[in-house]
């Protein structure tokens, strides 16, 4: 593609970084989604989506995450807003599971600290490690999910 052909679509840089951002988070919700709706189970689906979804995205090749695009990102208010409502949405997903709210917390903290060690090559794994980690994580869901459950609902 053209210079000028990028100027058209983005007229700017922060415009550019928008432009991934969205195209990034537009791929992980149709992941998160893709996942929901496959799960049979009613309690922590929205928990075992996203962190399928979210291993999903650790497995692929992103050049997104990379310590640049991040400084871009956190140097720029509009962007970090657009960012909070994204997860504000995802927060609010992951609310309907019925979950301890401390428990998801940690559990969903855990999982996103992955990606920072992905994007700063921190103590990177590869995808036989990424399907132990995220079978883990599931594991330590589907705990919380039972200790939670008491009598037939969720508390």
């Amino acid at each position: 593609m053209s210079k000028g052909g990028v100027l058209y679509h983005f007229p700017s840089k922060d415009a550019l970084v928008k432009g991934m951002l969205r195209f990034y988070l537009q791929g992980f919700w149709d992941s998160l989604h893709h996942h929901w709706k496959a799960d049979p189970r009613r309690e922590g689906r929205w928990h075992r989506a996203w962190i399928r979804a979210t291993f999903d995205s650790l497995r692929r090749d992103h050049k997104v995450e990379n310590p640049a695009l991040f400084s871009m990102i956190h140097s720029n208010p509009e962007h970090q807003q657009f960012l909070q409502r994204q997860f504000m949405r995802v927060q609010r997903c992951l609310n309907l599971d019925g979950l301890d709210s401390i428990q998801s917390r940690f559990l969903v903290s855990s999982i996103a600290g992955f990606r920072f060690d992905k994007m700063f090559r921190i103590f990177w794994s590869d995808k036989i490690t990424l399907d132990a980690m995220e079978a883990h994580c599931l594991s330590v869901l589907d705990g919380i999910a039972i200790k939670e459950n008491v009598g037939g609902r969720v508390l």
